[in-house]
């Protein structure tokens, strides 16, 4: 039946005004609607002619925010409706409105007796929690499976930014870290049991992983892959990985102290037994190093601290043929330690003149050591810092996962993933000397908040 010209305006101004309606309440300025409003004894209020709706509002133990459109069928409250943007993280600026992604609503409308309703497509729900009652998730669920000790400091800013990613883009995601291969497999199909609908995993050891990924893309899973094992994406159903060049920041290494005039025995120090990404960079750093031999040299891992530090004092005081003059540290981990232990040994004089450190990663509780090596007057170590780009896999593997669970790649058809490398660079301090003192606080205090909210990272439950 033709509609009149009007009722289709009349129309279209009804949902233009609900949806402004959604947006303008979606804001920061909750405390100046009555708590009332948003229990669940609040009233319908509704009148003839029109749709009636509420505004409820959750908040997390975190402090976030979130937001839902509910609407009054006329006989009790209807299904609460999320728009894809809904979260107010706790860190949202003051004194600003901020809005919901759009929600558009077709809705029940009485214009008129002679008139039809347009049928409603919201359905009421039954089961509707009263206050105080826990409410079910209703976003997809997200898993990031990772093979690193959690007290790792590039593991610390992976699950920081993790966080900060997944309140901006009100994401659910669980996060596993163990360098045990079988429980990351667990790992992986506990997610795959739970309905996951994208998970991520890093390849460091692409044989412990990849059945368990294989299998979970099987079962409905798409497949995201970071952080190492580049090579191996394909074969583990990767239809998108991001990591750092491995084998870039081995040749950027050695060029760099080529550049120098570096010369003599450089150690390139393993911290994790088969990752494959670790070892491309000592690949890369021995094809471009030009000053003399490069030597891999597994370390004791984190599990016994002690042997680590003993390990790396024996390889500072080597003398003879087994002398080592630079000490290449692949994470921000080794280096804390490396230069620790240098600390002690040099605790009553220098006695390491003409050695070496590279740092690969950055780290708070390594700035605390090359501060106090200053204090006692001894001589840097540092040769170069390189970035080991944490910041970026933590805040863009939840936008890859994200992204593959809500939209088709061209990987699904051809069988070849997408491959994201991040180019190494120099992390030095140059730029902050730039900065006045009280910038550089508030930087500080702000990526010491960010290492804080890694932990609030949703761990996986595997039963």
């Amino acid at each position: 039946m033709h509609r009149p010209q009007s009722l289709s305006r009349y129309s279209r101004s009804l949902r233009m005004t609900l949806v402004a309606t959604l947006l303008l309440a979606a804001g920061v300025a909750f405390t100046l609607i009555a708590q009332e409003l948003f229990a669940d004894r609040a009233g319908a209020g509704g009148h003839d002619g029109g749709t009636t709706v509420r505004i409820s509002a959750i908040k997390s133990d975190a402090g976030d925010v979130r937001v839902a459109l509910q609407p009054h069928d006329g006989e009790g409250w209807g299904k609460r409706l999320h728009p894809q943007l809904n979260t107010v993280g706790r860190d949202a600026p003051t004194n600003r409105w901020l809005n919901s992604s759009p929600l558009e609503l077709a809705v029940s409308m009485h214009i008129a007796d002679d008139i039809a309703e347009e049928p409603a497509s919201i359905e009421n729900d039954a089961s509707e929690p009263g206050v105080g009652e826990p409410v079910a998730d209703e976003r997809q669920l997200l898993c990031v499976i990772a093979h690193g000790h959690a007290a790792d400091p590039f593991w610390e800013q992976v699950r920081g930014f993790m966080y900060q990613s997944t309140t901006h883009l009100n994401a659910h995601v669980r996060f596993h870290s163990s360098p045990d291969g079988a429980s990351q497999a667990a790992a992986i199909a506990q997610c795959s049991a739970d309905g996951a609908a994208a998970i991520a995993a890093t390849l460091a050891n692409p044989d412990a992983v990849t059945e368990a990924l294989l299998a979970a893309k099987q079962a409905g899973a798409r497949i995201v892959t970071f952080n190492s094992g580049a090579s191996h994406a394909r074969a583990a159903g990767s239809e998108l990985h991001i990591a750092l060049d491995d084998r870039s920041a081995g040749r950027f290494i050695g060029e760099r102290l080529n550049e120098q005039g570096n010369t003599g025995v450089v150690a390139c120090l393993i911290h994790e037994r088969q990752n494959v990404g670790l070892e491309e960079r000592c690949d890369g750093l021995e094809a471009t190093y030009a000053g003399g031999e490069v030597r891999e040299i597994n370390l004791p891992t984190a599990d016994d601290p002690d042997a680590l530090q003993e390990r790396l004092r024996e390889l500072l005081l080597a003398e003879g043929d087994d002398a080592i003059d630079v000490l290449v540290s692949l994470s921000a981990g080794t280096s804390v330690a490396a230069l620790k232990e240098a600390n002690a040994i040099e605790a009553d004089g220098p006695v390491l003149e003409g050695k070496g450190i590279v740092a690969m990663g950055y780290s708070l509780e390594r700035g605390q050591h090359r501060r106090a090596r200053t204090q006692q007057g001894l001589a840097s170590l540092d040769l170069l810092g390189v970035a080991d780009a944490s910041e970026a896999q933590g805040w863009f593997i939840v936008s890859a996962l994200t992204y593959v669970a809500n939209f088709p790649l061209t990987p699904v058809f051809v069988e070849q993933p997408t491959i994201m490398l991040i180019t190494p660079w120099n992390l030095n301090l140059s730029g902050l000397r730039t900065g006045s003192f009280a910038e550089l606080r508030a930087a500080d205090q702000a990526y010491r908040a960010v290492l804080a909210d890694g932990a609030k990272v949703e761990p996986i439950e595997i039963e």
